[in-house]
């Protein structure tokens, strides 16, 4: 980046000419939006003008040289990564010149705030750039961050803090350099990343700064430890706090006691700058150790440096800022790396030459010691080291420090059991440590005995004695092949005498996969071996281990690995630890899964191996910083996707990023085959081994070592294997201990609680987070079922999960049992899908448990889901059984409930009629479920309109049941309810009295027997408040409603449909009062609850738009009462059979709107066809008396208003005479079924004498007829939705106060 206001100034010395400075200072400052030209100067100047950089710390070193690096931070800033990436080039360019007649004077550089950024990234370019800079990187020895943020923490992003930087020294609230720096945050992330794997590697030494003072009470810190600390450990970090804000923090007037602090610490640094250069121009090579400046995830081991065997320079030069392992052959077998630094193999590392597995070390012997070889009878004594390692040093970049760090404190102290699930790295971590302890001393011996049974056991230590050439104490080789005989405990007995004469803590020893603690730890003679000699009772394979070494155990037992830790050699003090290895975290097997899969994979567009551009090729193709920050957001979110569906094991990782590379699968790719796969794909992905050879049986995929688990388990634990095949074809997130206990339980459950404890032991399953509920990652579940279908069982299992469900399904008809029906549904729904059952028996099974999981649904209000399964229900019953036998009839009973409900009334009543026929020809008339079929049958004539009809079969029921149970149950359950229903049906006839009365007896009986407050007493309630409306008792009516609403809103929940349908009945009760902004309230609820729940062309949408169009006409909303009107009309008449009552009641609706509208000719016309039809069909004074009532008051206002607009007299009264004509018959109408003195007949009544009035010509109310006025005011009504109403406020919670009135 071009940019003139940039330079590079020294000073001091102020003589230029002066170039016998021992170290180089290069300071940085941050962020300055105003452009400051002198803030490079200014950044450090105290208020006095002393700047400590020139003025004091020369007086303590004076063999410095200073210099201040200036640049247009505005500019960089503000351009993000680019800009930054400029700054650094321009920095390396400047510093290059500067140094050039000595390239190997140390540096140290010191920033403030954003300028850190500045200098990693300077840091890490001069790597990146090869040769040219390459002086400036090696240089390199301290970096002083005065307030820099290296990260986000206390739940902000890095992001944040870099835009509160921004804010604080600008002042503005907001503006575009912050903005930037909030957005391309991740920039800032992946600089950290490389500057912690170049600090690593150069062996950095960093203070960090960090202020305690806020720059404003309101502002907070600027820069909290939270964010200013890297976290490494001393001395690679040394954290200071300074008594100072933000930007005041690097300036010091005067040497006081806080700048004395900054003193000492930074010339410490110098100091150790200085000296580590010298020592490294002298080519003085220290002891190997690891670095402890290391970013947080990536492994020292796999860094440069002295020590380290695995990567050389041009190695790591390959792999660029993401790390990513490229393994070499020297890497694989063992072989020594070049010192980095030195540029050829150090004299320690020549020691190293044979790390080779199982290689020849005699030349490697203790002084004085004698040559021997494995066919030696005369020596006693062999050479030391021991190189018994089988495996190559780990490949894995992640680390994982605090582990480590506890395994390398805890092996000092006595054995070590790492124990975890299979496939979570506890073989590489022993590994690791076995390289840890080959890098430090060359002399180190390390013995690897696969220890998986007694027999492994036996054969690694045969295969160690023959290969090192142990022998007895009689100096006879042992080589007896008869295994278990006498040669095993000469075996036992020799090795812990061999291991004896080891240099004291020179050894390590691993017994891996040691699954069995029994095999080890008992006496051979309870294992069932037949051992001669006198003192063999009491003798045990871990025996022959002597005290004076290191012991580690691996075992996916969480009980096996307490036994080991448990354990003492010689004259320990204490016993040993046991340490579990954890999955990764999703942060660290993202960074797994980036490190090893290419990188057109991850972003998706896999290309063929001699098309990519190999990304981390500095010479040739793209670098990290050039990928755009949306790009690598993108590889990463992918990444961390599939690692979370890998369930972060570090074995599956590896196999998936195996998997991938070979057959060019891009991220996505990958992910849509682990979703949409069966667990069968899942499995066999999960068997493919990982991409490097491993030996000695040691497992190469997931399945392969998680079927180790499988079989040690069976073998003493049968039950367990038995719960864990069941539980692969549950649901994996939430395993309840209920349906285990179905399956598994005759009465105690004892045996099924070990048996989950064994499956915990080994962590194939993990307790939830609530009590009884348990998890299986769907990785095990997928194996499991693999195995199981290796021993071909996999289909009996899936048969025992279903037949133990469908038999064993809670039944939902009472509200109290749906919290444990909901718990079993997912298990339920997941066995449906499995698609292995063929059997007439498997297909019952699957058609009786569809039927529960239909009824709950039902009973939930979930009637789409409930439709579905119970078609599925009647369709496997009608194949196994029949059309006509009980069965079938039984799913069609359920679905006729359901399709009611949709409002498909029409295949609803098709259905009943159907079971109805059949179940009387081959049960009779006086079977309780042909009286079952009558009752529903009724209810889906009443909801066809078909009052008179439905009122017979209603009667039917009532009178079968009476006579089936009244002699011995008059209060039998079917009794009540066929009560209640034929009120309802009285009363959508018209019969108040009769039904009131039969509502009434109903009420009590339920009462009587104890169901104070169930579903069928808030149904009779519902049905009161319609029959009390219809009296007229509309205050009673909405307190019926009420109570019913708050009855099921306790039973079936708020947002059930029923609810609402309480809820619907009380606006109606409202409207009736002419409350109509109340009842307006309540219907726009209702319609905001139904559309999403039952959809909008529900016919219970549809009634409640209807009185909502009511409503609005109430209000004077005319237009909006038109329009929803016509909306509802034209719905009905698509949903509804033809005549409906539902179309006629919206169409005599619409024509009361357009009368009010003057539109009197379509008001007419849409009345009078409904009332002729009525008229014609003879129903006009029966079940269709409400709709002809307001077709007689329509035509009555529509006449009056006419006589009101008549040209001429005869004309007027010619009206007039219609109006009262059409008002007298809805009075007589409505005293005949009402009677007098009901509101409606009153109200008519009332009319009736308005027209009389007005034919006379005396003064009259105008309520009948409309003024100009009122219509050319009608204005749009405006209301909230249910959705932007707060909760307290809506409609729908405010029951409680609507009670109270």
């Amino acid at each position: 980046m071009s940019n003139s206001k940039s330079f590079l100034h020294r000073i001091y010395p102020i003589d230029t000419n002066d170039t016998e400075g021992e170290v180089d200072i290069i300071a940085v400052h941050g962020l300055d939006p105003l452009n400051n030209p002198l803030h490079a100067t200014e950044t450090w100047t105290a208020a006095n003008g002393n700047l400590w950089l020139k003025d004091f710390l020369p007086l303590r070193q004076p063999r410095i040289r200073v210099f201040l690096y200036g640049y247009n931070s505005s500019a960089v800033f503000g351009a993000s990564i680019t800009g930054v990436n400029g700054a650094a080039e321009n920095l390396l360019n400047y510093l290059r010149l500067e140094r050039q007649l000595d390239q190997n004077r140390p540096i140290v550089w010191v920033s403030h705030s954003l300028g850190g950024l500045v200098v990693k990234k300077a840091i890490i370019n001069a790597y990146v750039s090869g040769d040219y800079y390459k002086s400036i990187h090696d240089a390199t020895r301290g970096v002083i961050f005065f307030g820099t943020p290296h990260r986000g923490g206390n739940f902000a992003t890095l992001g944040d803090r870099m835009a509160q930087i921004c804010r604080v020294v600008t002042g503005n609230v907001r503006n575009n350099i912050m903005e930037t720096l909030r957005k391309d945050s991740m920039f800032a992330g992946d600089i950290n990343k490389d500057f912690a794997r170049r600090a690593a590697a150069l062996e950095l030494r960093v203070v960090n700064f960090i202020e305690n003072l806020p720059i404003a009470r309101h502002l907070g810190l600027v820069v909290p430890q939270s964010s200013a600390a890297l976290d490494w450990p001393e001395p690679a970090e040394i954290k200071l706090h300074l008594e100072a804000t933000h930007t005041a923090m690097c300036k010091f007037g005067e040497r006081n006691e806080m700048y004395k602090l900054v003193e000492d610490n930074v010339c410490e640094l110098l100091t150790w700058s200085i000296n580590s250069a010298i020592a490294s121009t002298q080519q003085v090579q220290l002891l190997p150790k690891y670095p402890h400046a290391t970013e947080a995830f990536l492994d020292p081991a796999l860094l440069p440096m002295p020590g380290n065997v695995l990567l050389g320079e041009n190695a790591l030069l390959r792999l660029g800022p993401r790390m990513k392992y490229e393994p070499s052959m020297e890497s694989l077998t063992g072989g020594v790396a070049k010192d980095h630094k030195l540029g050829g193999s150090s004299p320690w590392l020549s020691k190293l030459a044979g790390l080779r597995p199982f290689s020849n070390l005699s030349s490697f012997r203790p002084p004085g010691a004698k040559s021997t070889t494995s066919d030696s009878s005369t020596d006693t004594m062999t050479a030391w080291p021991i190189r018994m390692l089988p495996h190559p040093r780990p490949t894995s970049i992640v680390r994982r420090a605090q582990l480590f760090e506890k395994l390398l404190v805890a092996s000092g102290d006595g054995p070590v059991a790492l124990h975890g699930i299979g496939g979570v790295g506890k073989t590489q971590l022993a590994v690791r440590l076995a390289y840890w302890f080959l890098d430090r001393d060359p002399e180190f011996s390390v013995i690897w005995i696969h220890a998986a049974s007694v027999e492994t056991c036996a054969e690694g230590l045969r295969t160690f004695a023959k290969k090192y050439g142990i022998v007895d104490p009689q100096n006879n080789p042992v080589s007896d092949q008869h295994f278990p005989r006498t040669s095993l405990v000469k075996l036992l007995r020799c090795v812990r005498t061999w291991l004896g004469r080891a240099p004291v803590r020179k050894w390590l020893i691993v017994f891996d996969s040691a699954e069995e603690g029994d095999a080890l730890t008992s006496p051979l003679t309870e294992l069932g071996l037949s051992l001669e000699g006198d003192d063999v009772q009491s003798l045990s394979i871990i025996d022959c281990v002597p005290a004076g070494g290191f012991v580690v155990f691996t075992t996916k037992s969480r009980a096996a690995a307490a036994k080991f830790s448990h354990l003492k050699f010689g004259k320990m003090p204490e016993a040993g630890k046991m340490l579990e290895v954890g999955r990764f975290s999703l942060e660290e097997a993202t960074l797994m899964l980036e490190m090893g899969l290419d990188d057109d994979l991850l972003m998706g567009t896999p290309t063929v191996p001699q098309q990519r551009s190999l990304t981390l090729d500095f010479g040739n193709g793209l670098i990290e910083d050039k990928i755009p920050h949306g790009v690598r957001q993108y590889r990463t979110d992918r990444a961390s996707e599939l690692a979370e569906k890998l369930d972060c094991l570090p074995l599956a990782i590896s196999q998936a990023a195996a998997f991938m590379n070979k057959n060019r699968l891009s991220t996505a790719d990958y992910l849509q085959r682990m979703t949409a796969s069966s667990d069968e794909m899942l499995a066999e992905l999960m068997a493919r081994p990982q991409p490097l050879e491993t030996q000695m049986g040691v497992p190469r995929s997931i399945y392969d070592t998680w079927r180790l688990s499988y079989q040690t388990i069976q073998s003493h634990k049968p039950l367990a294997v038995d719960v864990l095949a069941f539980m692969s074809f549950l649901e994996e997130d939430s395993i309840i201990l209920s349906l285990l206990q179905a399956a598994f339980c005759v009465g105690t459950d004892v045996k099924l609680v070990d048996a989950l404890g064994e499956l915990r032991n080994y962590e194939l399953i993990h307790s939830g987070s609530v009590p009884d509920i348990f998890t299986m990652h769907r990785l095990v579940q997928a194996t499991t079922i693999k195995w199981l279908k290796e021993r071909k069982i996999n289909v009996q299992w899936a048969r025992a999960v279903l037949m133990t469900i469908a038999d064993k399904f809670p039944n939902p008809e009472n509200s109290t049992s749906w919290p444990e029906c909901a718990a079993w549904l997912p298990h339920a729904s997941k066995i449906l899908r499995v698609p292995l059952f063929e059997t007439a028996a498997d297909k019952a099974a699957l058609a009786t448990l569809h039927l529960k999981v239909g009824h709950y649904y039902f009973q939930t209000g979930r009637w789409s889901e409930a439709q579905a399964s119970t078609e599925i229900a009647s369709n496997l019953r009608t194949e196994i059984f029949g059309p006509l036998e009980m069965p079938t009839l039984e799913a069609k009973d359920q679905l006729i409930q359901i399709v009611r409900q949709l409002g498909q009334f029409n295949l609803a009543e098709a259905t009943a009629r159907e079971v109805k026929r059949y179940r009387k020809r081959q049960l009779g008339i006086k079977n309780e479920l042909t009286l079952k079929s009558y009752g529903v049958l009724g209810m889906t004539l009443d909801d066809q309109g078909q009052y008179a009809e439905a009122l017979r079969y209603a009667e039917k029921a009532l009178k079968g049941f009476q006579d089936l149970h009244g002699a011995t149950d008059p209060l039998h359950p079917d009794i009540l309810i066929s009560t209640y229903r034929l009120g309802a049906s009285y009363e959508l006839i018209g019969n108040f009295s009769k039904s009131e009365t039969l509502l009434s007896e109903a009420l009590q009986g339920l009462n009587q027997r104890g169901q104070g407050e169930t579903q069928h007493v808030s149904e009779v309630l519902h049905r009161l408040s319609h029959l009390q409306r219809g009296l007229g008792n509309y205050r009673e009516s909405e307190e019926s409603a009420l109570a019913s609403m708050k009855m099921r809103r306790k039973l079936l929940g708020w947002d059930h449909p029923d609810t609402t349908k309480a809820y619907l009945s009380a606006g109606w009760s409202i409207q009736c009062q002419e409350r109509y902004q109340e009842s307006a309230d309540v219907f726009t609820a209702v319609v905001q609850i139904c559309k999403p729940k039952i959809g909008a062309h529900h016919a219970d949408t549809y009634t409640a738009s209807y009185f909502l169009a009511e409503s609005l006409k109430g209000l004077g909303e005319f237009g909006q009462a038109k329009e929803l009107h016509s909306r509802v009309l034209m719905g009905r008449k698509k949903a509804l059979r033809s005549h409906h009552p539902d179309i006629l009641t919206s169409q005599v609706g619409l024509a009361g709107v357009l009368l009010i509208l003057r539109d009197f000719k379509e008001a007419e016309e849409l009345t009078l066809e409904v009332y002729n039809f009525l008229k014609k069909e003879g129903k006009i004074f029966k079940e269709r008396a409400a709709i002809a009532w307001t077709c007689m008051s329509n035509m009555g206002q529509l006449h009056s208003d006419r006589a009101l607009r008549a040209g001429s007299e005869s004309e007027r009264k010619t009206q007039w005479k219609e109006a009262i004509k059409w008002a007298r018959q809805l009075v007589e109408s409505q005293e005949h079924v009402l009677g007098s003195r009901h509101p409606k007949t009153i109200k008519a009544s009332q009319t009736h004498t308005k027209y009389l009035n007005g034919m006379s010509g005396r003064r009259h109310s105008t309520n009948s007829s409309i003024p100009d006025s009122t219509v050319a005011n009608v204005t749009p009504f405006s209301r909230m939705t249910l959705a932007e109403q707060e909760d307290e406020k809506t409609p729908l919670y405010q029951t409680k106060s609507m009670e109270e009135k």
